[in-house]
């Protein structure tokens, strides 16, 4: 079973987290009202990059570090380079949780980069989501 959670304050993360989620024909959910995960679920989590991994984030993982083995990490940013991928697959090493799939792209910032992601990088998200699922069933 898969599980779409994600945190996104502009909406951008929010939208590969919709891809994401009907590519596996699951809903995704809001990080901030997920209750507890299913022991067998295998978890996609999205980020937007806030400078850290954002509260809420490191909440889910410290929550849910009992039960998560591997997961899949997508994010969005101003920048596109994918800090924000990095800095949580590191917090997850540390729990010895593994990131078996790794997704991101440029996401909107305030008035900026509005249409990102665009339609390809959904195509891509997709596409990503599809792999992943693959490897993991």
């Amino acid at each position: 079973m898969f599980e779409v959670i994600f945190l996104s304050k502009q909406g951008s993360t929010r939208k590969v987290a919709q891809t994401i989620a009907k590519e596996l024909g699951v809903d995704a959910k809001d990080i901030k009202t997920v209750g507890d995960i299913s022991k067998d679920a295998f978890v996609f989590l999205g980020t937007g990059n806030y400078g850290k991994p954002a509260k809420p984030i490191l909440q889910f993982i410290e929550k849910n570090s009992h039960q998560l083995k591997n997961i899949a990490l997508f994010g969005t940013s101003a920048s596109g380079v994918g800090s924000e991928v990095i800095s949580v697959e590191k917090i997850l090493k540390k729990k010895n949780i593994s990131v078996v799939g790794r997704f991101y792209c440029k996401g909107k910032f305030l008035f900026f980069r509005r249409h990102n992601p665009t339609n390809e990088e959904l195509e891509q998200a997709k596409a990503f989501a599809s792999k992943t699922a693959d490897i993991m069933s």
